[in-house]
């Protein structure tokens, strides 16, 4: 996780502890309010660069979209 910056790793961390306390990720609503963000768009970003980076995976027509992935190179 050396190539995430502070605020990714933490929205990283966020959907891991959530999928693992409730058994699924947040929406990028839910998700939006457990890390204090006021606009979904930024959080879209923050998501976007997590899957840049080989850390989650999006299903596009699904609320609960994304799927946490391993790194091959950590």
């Amino acid at each position: 996780m050396r190539d995430l910056t502070a605020r990714q790793a933490m929205v990283l961390q966020t959907i891991q502890d959530h999928r693992q306390q409730k058994g699924y990720v947040p929406t990028v609503r839910e998700l939006g309010v457990l890390i204090g963000a006021t606009s979904t768009c930024t959080v879209q970003r923050h998501i976007e660069a997590l899957e840049r980076k080989g850390y989650v995976q999006r299903t596009i027509g699904k609320v609960r979209c994304l799927q946490l992935v391993r790194r091959k190179c950590e």
